[in-house]
């Protein structure tokens, strides 16, 4: 099997990154802090320059590994799967937090009082009193809570006292060289005011910088200022010199669910399914020896259609009280048939995979791993170049294209969250989608159809009914009804979650 030229340069460039990459994790001890931003940033953008050769050739050494297992050459096989997985733990570095971090760089402050912006050194410096503060306004935000660190150096100034007075000393350890505020900024009466601060400490100098944590900080609109400002100072030497604010999106936490009502419903349940199907064995035997006896004397009479009519019914009356003791004790990942033409697999498990997104996903089942993909929803790609879905969600949310990629991106982190473990409980019919990943309905544990925990959030696109049969559209049809209901109640919250909070606050219901 020949390989395309651009998989050759793509892998070649991949290695050289790899090599890279662990060079650079052994020497991050003694590493100047310059330095390691300046290689990250390097490494980053070069990752995402060769996101599609990637894909490319990641694809092949999939079909490299088929090959060579059907042909019994294990060894390829194994080195075709080792190489994709070095490629994939490559490619995690350049995360959803790389990509969707907001830096407030020093250049990119409008600034009041005597502090400067330093061309030379890249950093706002000369905050020598109370009326130094620097404004950023940011765009095509993504509402939601954000991690802030700020990146600074700091000599230590002397002994002067605190301007204004009251600042408080520490029993112990350094003092700091002053306080910092950072507010959002805004104009709307009566709205929450997000507020961090942060006492400044010194480091080994001006140009000896450290990274610090201020906290947390909630941003509810798609555009924002933020303003950072002096509150007190010691001594005249001035505070720090600025090199970066980092806001970075916080991992969403899990949904906490008190699943004790749930699980004794479980357990009423099932106990309710064991004694009917106690009590249904004797009549069930009964009425299937009557349909025997009958269909022997039309069997006689040489009226084999109605025969075979009383034999199917036999069989799908002993099938339903299968189906009752099998769902009165179901077993851990086997497939149950339902009387709806359904499968359902019982404590089915996500499998995390840097190849999972918002709507498509692996998953462990019936002693196999499987992709699956959502029946009645869909989430945009978190990958820029996959323009197609881009385009499709962009038209369904009234949103941009790019607002389509971090809306991607917010999907993929939260399915990976939200299911990870799990128990899965999966409806199918084992249709496949173009990419050959299995349709189904998904629900973790007792809170229902994943599909509406997407919509919820504002993060998946409901889809139009696939099936032909009427019996099977018309149940696809009561299902979109369902999340259409949810969609527009996640439309009209107050501050509406996902997509919804990319459109202008007019459009909303």
């Amino acid at each position: 099997m020949k390989t395309p030229t651009n998989i050759n340069t793509v892998r070649a460039l991949s290695f050289g990154l790899i090599l890279l990459s662990s060079r650079a994790e052994a020497q991050s001890g003694s590493e100047p802090v310059e330095l390691k931003q300046l290689r990250q940033q390097f490494t980053l953008r070069a990752l995402t320059s060769t996101r599609t050769l990637a894909d490319q050739y990641a694809k092949a050494l999939v079909a490299l590994e088929d090959q060579a297992g059907a042909a019994g050459d294990y060894e390829t096989a194994l080195n075709a799967q080792q190489r994709r997985q070095k490629l994939a733990t490559l490619y995690s570095i350049a995360s959803v937090d790389n990509f969707d971090a907001i830096i407030l760089r020093p250049g990119d402050a409008k600034i009041t009082g005597p502090v400067a912006f330093n061309r030379m050194e890249g950093v706002l410096d000369s905050w020598r009193t109370t009326t130094c503060a620097a404004n950023w306004d940011i765009f095509k935000v993504s509402p939601g809570t954000y991690s802030v660190t700020m990146t600074y150096g700091a000599a230590n100034t002397g002994d002067g006292e605190f301007r204004p007075f009251g600042f408080g000393l520490p029993e112990g350890g350094q003092a700091p060289v002053g306080e910092l505020e950072l507010t959002e900024v805004t104009n709307l009466g009566g709205a929450d005011v997000e507020k961090l601060t942060v006492q400044v400490r010194p480091t080994e100098g001006w140009t000896t910088y450290e990274t610090v944590t201020l906290g947390d900080i909630k941003l509810s609109r798609t555009s924002a200022r933020l303003m950072l400002k002096v509150t007190r100072l010691r001594g005249n030497g001035g505070l720090m010199h600025l090199r970066e604010i980092r806001l970075t999106p916080a991992k969403p936490n899990a949904v906490k669910v008190d699943d004790t009502a749930a699980k004794e419903y479980v357990a009423e349940h099932q106990a309710h399914l064991a004694r009917l199907t106690e009590l249904g064995q004797p009549l069930v035997k009964s009425y299937v020896a009557r349909l025997q006896s009958m269909g022997n004397e039309m069997a006689e009479k040489k009226d084999h259609e109605g025969a075979q009519f009383l034999l199917n019914e036999g069989k799908r009356v002993q099938q339903s009280l299968h189906v009752l003791g099998k769902e009165a004790n179901p077993e851990p990942g086997v497939a149950i048939s339902r009387p709806d033409g359904l499968e359902e697999i019982q404590d089915a498990r996500y499998v995390p995979d840097p190849t999972n997104v918002g709507d498509r996903f692996l998953v462990s089942m019936k002693n196999q791993i499987v992709s699956v993909r959502l029946l009645s929803v869909s989430c945009p790609s978190p990958h820029a170049e996959d323009e197609e879905s881009h385009k499709r969600h962009a038209s369904y949310f009234g949103i941009t294209m790019d607002d389509s990629v971090a809306l991607g991106r917010q999907a993929q982190e939260f399915t990976d969250t939200y299911l990870k473990n799990r128990p899965l409980r999966l409806l199918t019919r084992w249709m496949r989608d173009k990419n050959g990943a299995v349709l189904a309905i998904v629900q973790p544990g007792e809170v229902g159809d994943f599909s509406g925990i997407l919509v919820d959030n504002g993060l998946a696109a409901i889809s139009s009914p696939k099936e032909k049969s009427s019996e099977r559209k018309s149940m696809e049809e009561t299902l979109r009804a369902s999340l259409k209901e949810r969609e527009t109640a996640a439309k009209a919250k107050a501050i509406p979650p996902g997509a919804w909070s990319f459109l202008p606050a007019t459009t909303n219901p």
